[in-house]
C-alpha cells in the first residue's frame, strides 16, 4: 500500500510569495493541466550557462562532501512547541547537486498530540532537467507562457528515523528555484505528470492503526519551474517546510535556507 501525495490542484505561485506567506498560494486560472496527455517532447539535461557559472553537473546521490554538509548541535527546544533535532543540516549550508542534507519533519507544534510524529530524512536534489517549451502546450491558455522553458527539479527523500504514526508525512517537500542572476524562478504546480517530471510516494507498512511510513521508506519528488527564454534554473533552496515550529521566527532556515547548485 502506498501513501500517495502526488495529486495537486493546478496553480501558479512565485517563490517570492512563498517566502512572504508560508504555504500561501496564488490560484492561476490558466494553469489547469489538460488531463490525458500521454506524450511530451523529450527533455535535455541542463547545461552550464557559462564557464563562470557556479552550477555543477549533476552527480551521484551517494557523493557527498563532508565540508559542505554540516550539522547543527546548538538547535534548542522551542518553548511551547516542537524542537528541531540536533542532527539536522545547519541553516545556510551550501551543497552541490547530488549531495545529501538531513532534514526534520513533524506533524504539529504539540508533541503531546496523540497523532504527533517526528522524523528525520535525507534530502538530495539530484538533478535539474531542462524541458521543452512544447511541454507547456499541455496547459490551458498555453500562449501566455510563450518564450518560457520548464525546468524539472528532482529531489530524493529517505526516512532515516521516525517516531509515531507518520502517514501525514509529505513525500514532496516545498522547494524554490533560482535563475542565473539569483532571482526566483516561477513555480508551476500541475496535476499528474508533465514531460518527464514524475514523482513517487513513500511506501507504508503495518495495518490498521499501526499503518505508518517506516524508516527506510524512499520517495522521489519532481517540481516544475519556469525560466524566461535565454535564462536557466541554476539553483534550488529549501526552508525546512516539513518541520512545524512553535513560532515562525524560530525557523532559522527562512533567512538561511539550504541550497544546492
Amino acid at each position: 500500500m502506498a501513501f500517495d501525495s502526488r495529486a495537486f490542484v493546478s496553480f501558479e505561485e512565485t517563490a517570492i510569495m512563498h517566502h512572504a506567506i508560508k504555504g500561501a498560494v496564488a490560484i492561476g486560472a490558466g494553469l489547469v493541466l489538460a488531463l490525458g496527455i500521454s506524450a511530451c517532447t523529450p527533455v535535455n539535461p541542463v547545461a552550464d550557462p557559462s564557464p563562470s557559472s557556479s552550477q555543477a553537473s549533476p552527480t551521484s546521490s551517494s557523493t557527498q562532501s563532508s565540508s559542505a554538509v554540516s550539522t547543527s548541535s546548538s538547535t534548542g527546544a522551542q518553548t511551547g512547541g516542537a524542537a528541531a533535532p540536533t542532527d539536522v543540516t545547519a541553516p545556510g549550508s551550501k551543497l552541490k547537486f547530488g549531495q545529501k542534507a538531513t532534514i526534520s519533519a513533524t506533524s504539529s507544534k504539540d508533541p503531546s498530540d496523540p497523532k504527533y510524529f517526528s522524523a528525520t530524512l535525507s534530502m538530495t536534489v539530484t538533478k535539474v532537467v531542462a524541458g521543452s517549451p512544447d511541454d507547456l502546450k499541455a496547459l490551458k491558455d498555453s500562449a501566455k507562457y510563450a518564450g518560457q522553458t520548464p525546468y524539472y527539479v528532482f529531489v530524493d527523500l529517505e526516512v532515516l528515523t521516525v517516531s509515531g504514526i507518520s502517514l501525514g508525512m509529505s513525500s514532496s517537500p516545498s522547494i524554490d528555484a533560482t535563475l542565473k542572476d539569483g532571482s526566483s524562478a516561477t513555480k508551476l504546480i500541475v496535476f499528474g505528470t508533465m514531460g518527464t517530471c514524475d514523482s513517487t510516494s513513500f511506501k507504508t507498512s503495518g495495518k490498521g492503526d499501526a499503518l505508518t511510513i517506516p524508516a527506510g521508506a524512499k520517495a522521489t519528488a519532481c517540481s516544475v519551474f519556469l525560466a524566461p527564454g535565454g535564462d536557466a534554473v541554476t539553483g534550488v533552496t529549501y526552508q525546512d517546510s516539513m518541520h512545524s515550529y512553535a513560532k515562525y521566527s524560530d525557523n532559522k532556515y527562512t533567512k538561511n535556507p539550504l541550497s544546492w547548485s
